[in-house]
């Protein structure tokens, strides 16, 4: 469903890994996002129940309201979400490193199943 986001982000020279921090295991490149009605295609880095952070190739202005799509590339499944961005990075690839609150928590069987390996 989202092969696309991948050769969007060909400017990373090696995918972020995602950890998660629950069951200390690494998912690098496994989740992925869609942001905004534009969909412009995201690399999750963190998620809990509460925020996510992701690399994202398009400016986005701190404290704006966003719609996210996230989805578990492996499994498939995926999540519509909205959130607050709460700190907005340049990364020295030019990318941009989002921090986002989520206006719902994510409940616990949601999250498993965008985090399981």
């Amino acid at each position: 469903m989202f092969t696309w986001l991948r050769s969007k982000l060909t400017r990373l020279s090696k995918w972020p890994t995602l950890i998660d921090k629950k069951r200390n295991t690494k998912l690098a490149g496994q989740l992925v996002a869609s942001v905004g009605v534009a969909a412009w295609p995201a690399h999750v880095n963190e998620l809990s129940t509460k925020k996510v952070r992701f690399v994202l190739g398009h400016w986005q202005k701190q404290g704006s309201s966003i719609a996210l799509t996230l989805c578990n590339k492996r499994s498939g499944f995926s999540r519509a979400v909205r959130g607050s961005i709460i700190k907005v990075l340049l990364r020295p690839d030019g990318l941009w490193d989002l921090h986002c609150t989520l206006d719902q928590p994510l409940n616990s069987d949601d999250w498993a199943a965008l985090v399981q390996p």
